[in-house]
């Protein structure tokens, strides 16, 4: 009778290995497209960093840009001074 629980047993192990075996490969397969969302979230985080370089690059030439419309007004004026 021992060795009939025993056996029991052993198929309830058994099934549970599998049973633990497929979670491993789910968590398995869940890291591997974690890891893929990380790599775009990464190219998306590069991409939004060029994007501010280029919006910097911007307001630095608009700054310039002011400065020139700045100094022709200033000019102007001086002549219409004169």
């Amino acid at each position: 009778m021992n060795n009939i629980v025993a056996f029991i047993n052993n198929i309830a192990a058994f099934i549970n290995n599998i049973a633990a075996f497929i979670d491993n490969i789910a968590t398995f397969i869940n890291n591997i497209a974690t890891f893929i969302n990380n790599i775009a979230t990464f190219i998306d985080n590069i991409e939004a960093f060029i994007d501010n370089i280029e919006a910097f690059i911007d307001n630095i030439a608009t700054f310039i840009n002011n400065i020139a419309i700045f100094l022709n007004n200033t000019n102007l004026k001086k002549e219409c001074d004169k």
